[in-house]
């Protein structure tokens, strides 16, 4: 987050010098200035910033009049660009294993934008990071159609840090939990649990 607003000052910044010597506001460029936005922006009375909340417009408040100060032009006469935010509240999501019930948002989480849906009596199957690739795949003799699939978040990486699906120390695309949900539902997966190591990343 820190090194993100960084950035952001830096080119804000620019911009706004862009026309005259860089000597001329050098001074103005510095530490100090850069951790009195920070800890304002990422401090607790923005509440996290989240789209839509009044975190959030404090925070586009206090960027547009940084950049007035800056003397940066409006764009149509405004600093902001509107555009619509859809918030859904999903309603009661519940979850049980083996007559075991799990409480949202403190052991599980869902993905949103979908529409609700009710799973009893699954059957699960788990299939360890969901991956199937022409190197390396966790669907051997493993049958998922019709059942809960269980599988781990991220890829395999050996003791000396290489990926045992691209072979190197680079991420595959396998990083992308969307790749192993299309394999999936390719194979008829009634639906998905993905084991993070922590929940808390994700609230």
């Amino acid at each position: 987050m820190q090194n993100t607003f960084v950035v952001f000052l830096s080119v804000l910044c620019s911009l706004a010098f862009a026309q005259k010597s860089p000597n001329t506001y050098v001074n103005y460029i510095n530490p100090q200035t850069a951790r009195v936005h920070l800890e304002y922006l990422a401090g607790e009375e923005l509440e996290g910033r989240e789209a839509g909340k009044v975190g959030q417009k404090k925070a586009a408040v206090y960027l547009s009049q940084q950049f007035n100060s800056y003397g940066l032009p409006q764009v149509q006469d405004s600093y902001y660009q509107r555009f619509p935010v859809r918030e859904i509240t999903p309603g009661n999501i519940e979850l049980s294993i083996n007559g075991q019930s799990f409480d949202f948002m403190k052991h599980f989480l869902h993905n949103s934008n979908f529409d609700d849906v009710a799973i009893k009596d699954a059957s699960m199957v788990f299939a360890g990071y969901g991956i199937e690739s022409e190197n390396y795949t966790d669907f051997d003799d493993i049958d998922v159609k019709g059942k809960i699939l269980i599988i781990k978040d991220g890829e395999p990486i050996n003791k000396k840090g290489i990926r045992k699906v691209s072979g190197t120390s680079k991420s595959s695309k396998w990083k992308n939990r969307g790749e192993k949900i299309k394999v999936a539902i390719s194979k008829g997966a009634k639906g998905i649990i993905v084991i993070s190591r922590s929940v808390a990343m994700y609230r």
